[in-house]
């Protein structure tokens, strides 16, 4: 059995960090990351190097090679032409570094000899205990130590929980910035291209073993070395969700992945099975991806089920939302008659439904009715989850009609009461129909918040709900069989 790499050095450097082939042009290779890093406020030592000039970007003094610098380095980023960089590499091994990433690209990517000779040379260079990400790659972020690449330039405070792995970065990039914003903030990310050295599953093993993570999401293209990779899977999943988007899904994909990280033709189908009988969740596109994440990381504390409950102040959506729910086959079962009797005591019989889906009518916009209906749907046995629409763009009319400026913020505070009296789970059905309007985009984003805090996923429709509380239910049924 193959011992986990440990990434630590790379995600946490003790010693100093160096990059390698640093200018003054903030875009351009390594100075992108000493300009990322800097903007960060990464507070560990940086050397740079650059062997025609003393002087960088921000007036930083550049040794012309990195056996010139006086400190030892745990991390360097090398981002300098193709052809230097195996001669780097040999500098970095005999240094003593621990991890480099080859932010450069021009190697098996290409699929041309000169290509793949480079990155054979690079390997047969790389001595010492030195491993590489990459090359073609943007390489590390971690939350904690401020280790970070080109495209995160900023970091949330709000704790991170999920990890993300992807051969692209241009979706590094994306997807850091998707999550952030969705309410998913990152603990770690790795930009990691060709995988000359360090495969994904390297960073799937230490990501699962890693107790700050909860959460590992793929991009990739291709896999290498098979058979160990479904071996660390098999072992991650049981632990955690692995969620997987794969590029390269038809015979034009295929070809656009070749020509990006040199990936080789593979049946998606088998990629498929494979992936779903070692545990692991296929997403079809970034949206999804997004979505499987995002509910990975506030459901799967909780039991999921096939009975959903539903809630609506109104009785359209209601509609649609019970067609989303059956055609995906889940259930939406009858509330009992104590149940129905509860919710009955709050609101008025007429132009109201007590059922499944529930109905409160225009009372829905009293924040207090309308939690704890939450709290009571909740309450019945045959409801696995709960699933309450809110429409935001409404919500102007009734804070002037109801004369009430922080109507939205009562609407979170009584379903935090709610919350609080179930473990259930909860998702909230939040449509975005406006996105121009100031003063929606003001609520939305307090209400949306006020969600995060209160760990209530939202999607902006049932359909794409009920696909996440369907896949992530087949994957806890995985578990708990695979672990029992």
């Amino acid at each position: 059995m193959n011992i986990m790499v440990d990434l630590d050095r790379l995600f946490y450097p003790k010693n100093a960090v160096a990059l390698i082939g640093v200018t003054d042009n903030p875009i351009k290779g390594a100075t992108a990351h000493l300009y990322a890093l800097k903007r960060v406020g990464y507070s560990g030592k940086i050397y740079c190097v650059n062997r025609n000039r003393k002087e960088v970007m921000f007036g930083i003094k550049a040794y012309p090679s990195i056996l010139d610098i006086p400190d030892e380095i745990d991390y360097a980023i090398i981002g300098v032409p193709n052809e230097s960089v195996p001669d780097v590499i040999e500098q970095c091994s005999k240094k003593g570094v621990k991890f480099c990433t080859i932010f450069t690209a021009g190697f098996s990517e290409l699929n041309t000899e000169k290509g793949k000779r480079l990155e054979q040379e690079m390997l047969q260079r790389t001595a010492n205990g030195l491993r590489i990400i990459g090359p073609n790659c943007l390489g590390p972020y971690c939350q904690e130590s401020r280790i970070t690449m080109t495209e995160i330039l900023e970091i949330n405070e709000r704790e991170g929980r999920v990890a993300f792995i992807s051969q692209s970065g241009g979706h590094t990039g994306t997807f850091y910035h998707i999550g952030e914003n969705r309410g998913f903030p990152f603990n770690k990310v790795v930009s990691l291209g060709n995988q000359s050295d360090l495969k994904i599953q390297d960073f799937i093993e230490y990501f699962a073993s890693d107790d700050k993570i909860d959460v590992i999401s793929c991009y990739l293209e291709r896999i290498k070395e098979t058979k160990r990779f479904l071996e660390i899977l098999k072992r991650a999943t049981k632990k955690k969700p692995v969620i997987f988007w794969k590029g390269g899904q038809t015979e034009e994909g295929i070809i656009a992945a070749s020509s990006h990280t040199g990936a080789i033709h593979s049946s998606y189908e088998v990629f498929k099975a494979a992936i779903s009988q070692h545990g692991g969740i296929i997403a079809e596109s970034l949206e999804e991806l997004a979505d499987l994440t995002f509910g990975a990381r506030y459901l799967l504390d909780k039991k999921l089920g096939k009975k959903i409950g539903m809630l609506v102040p109104g009785g359209g959506s209601s509609v649609e939302m019970t067609d989303e729910t059956a055609r995906q086959g889940l259930e939406i079962p009858e509330l009992s008659e104590a149940i129905r009797e509860k919710i009955q005591a709050n609101i008025q019989t007429i132009n109201t439904n007590t059922r499944n889906p529930v109905d409160l009518g225009v009372l829905g916009w009293m924040p207090l009715v309308f939690a704890k209906t939450i709290a009571i749907v909740a309450e019945d046995p045959n409801v696995d989850v709960v699933v309450f629409y809110f429409m935001i763009e409404r919500l102007p009319k009734f804070i002037e009609r109801m004369e009430n400026a922080f109507l939205g913020r009562s609407f979170i505070r009584n379903i935090k009461k709610a919350r609080k009296k179930t473990n259930k789970p909860i998702i909230c059905i939040l449509p975005n129909f406006d996105v121009i309007d100031e003063q929606i985009a003001k609520l939305r984003k307090e209400f949306v918040d006020g969600l995060i805090d209160l760990e209530i996923p939202y999607f902006p429709s049932m359909k794409r709900a009920v696909n996440v509380v369907n896949k992530l239910s087949i994957y806890q049924r995985w578990r708990n069989q695979i672990n029992h």
